[in-house]
């Protein structure tokens, strides 16, 4: 039975069984992920494939992470840094800006928060989206970073299964419906 909509709401049920794959705001069509997979769709500022720099020193996490991005209907690139230093290194160098980068807290050589706060302080850093993804659910680090201007905080599930259902709502929200800065 499908739900009624409000007035002016978008209907997210897609013909392939209810599937949101992202909306391209601008022209109000659905655009596809990779021309060899057209049932894939995603917002119009994503005509190529994302870049994720991943801040993790935990090397069975960053394992996780690159399973369950496999996972996704569109994985995108990551690449993945142990600590702070390492970041900004990346983020200041050669390779090409990410579009997201995903924080873990506790590094070491930098932390993440100081990290988060070098980054929102950088005019050719600070629009990058940040988003902080952790196994600290404690209320003063959520205050803390979303005063260093985190743009979402991401609390790591034990298990597995949620683990992986968590990145697919991250890939659904930030890599393939958020209109991202370029």
């Amino acid at each position: 039975m499908k739900r009624p909509r409000a007035r002016g709401a978008l209907d997210w049920t897609q013909p392939d069984g209810g599937r949101d794959h992202g909306v391209d705001a601008a022209g109000g069509g659905l655009l596809p992920c990779e021309p060899s997979n057209p049932g894939v769709r995603m917002s119009r500022s994503t005509s190529r494939k994302r870049y994720v720099l991943v801040v993790e020193d935990n090397p069975g996490d960053v394992h996780l992470l690159r399973e369950a991005f496999r996972r996704c209907p569109c994985p995108p690139e990551l690449v993945d840094v142990p600590d702070g230093i390492a970041a900004l290194e990346r983020l200041r160098g050669k390779d090409g800006r990410p579009d997201v980068i995903l924080l873990d807290l506790n590094l070491p050589r930098m932390d993440g928060r100081e990290l988060l706060s070098v980054i929102k302080q950088d005019e050719k850093l600070r629009r990058i989206p940040v988003i902080v993804l952790t196994s600290s659910g404690s209320d003063s680090d959520v205050k803390l970073l979303y005063e260093l201007s985190a743009n979402g905080y991401l609390i790591k599930p034990h298990d597995l299964e949620e683990f992986f259902a968590l990145v697919q709502l991250f890939d659904a929200y930030w890599l393939r419906t958020s209109a991202l800065p370029g």
